[in-house]
């Protein structure tokens, strides 16, 4: 998990970023696991004011409101190539792109084909996700509630609007706020292709794993990206 010196709060109101990257195909091409960068972008939307994605992969959930993502509704996520956000409300989306962009971006080294995986991870007040890890670098993005996060050598509270990384398996304790009816993020991770449909956490303590877990999972979108900027 980064540090949490790198966590900023990001409006979500904050503008989107639309860059084009037309070396993408090129890129995935030469390099077998090319640097790649993982971005979450933050946007509020009009009718008639759609805003167009860094061109690539991308995924999207609808945070508030009616949207479309390429034409189709975001009921509540979705995913695209080149994607096109329209309607009115708040999305929060991530895009994957040789160069950073967006509210926040992250380098991470992509072996192809993987999957992008978009989910959301709900916690009733008080639950607690045991030190664990994940197979795959990540963006979260706090929706609402207080999250208390515990890498080990680190710890901090992301509140509603908080967006945070986790590097690939990174140690890291979650612990929802006793005060919130219920706290949740939403995630993107990058993830090696044997993860499709399956969860990516392992607990360190094998007897963690043997605990009720009382948070639970919503998997969105789970898409496999073949490399040369094209998806499965």
């Amino acid at each position: 998990m980064a540090a949490a010196k790198g966590c900023r709060k990001v409006s979500l109101t904050g503008e989107m970023i639309g860059l084009a990257w037309p070396c993408l195909g090129t890129c995935l091409a030469l390099c077998p696991m090319p640097r790649l960068y993982l971005s979450i972008h933050l946007a509020e939307l009009d009718p008639g004011h759609g805003v167009d994605l860094p061109t690539g992969p991308s995924v999207a959930l609808a945070h508030a409101g009616s949207l479309t993502l390429n034409g189709a509704a975001l009921d509540p996520a979705g995913f695209a190539m080149d994607g096109r956000l329209q309607g009115r409300g708040v999305a929060i989306a991530f895009t994957l792109t040789p160069g950073p962009c967006g509210a926040r971006s992250e380098a991470v080294e992509v072996e192809f084909p993987c999957l992008i995986r978009l989910d959301e991870v709900a916690f009733p007040p008080g639950a607690v996700a045991y030190r664990h890890v994940h197979a795959g670098p990540g963006f979260r993005h706090l929706r609402w509630g207080v999250l208390h996060l515990d890498a080990g050598d680190h710890q901090f509270d992301a509140e509603a609007g908080v967006t945070w990384f986790e590097a690939a398996h990174s140690p890291v304790q979650a612990t929802a706020s006793p005060d919130h009816q219920e706290t949740r993020f939403v995630r993107c991770m990058i993830l090696p292709l044997d993860y499709q449909g399956r969860p990516t956490i392992r607990f360190l303590d094998p007897q963690d794993a043997e605990r009720p877990r009382l948070q639970v999972t919503h998997r969105h979108v789970d898409q496999l990206l073949l490399g040369h900027g094209e998806a499965g």
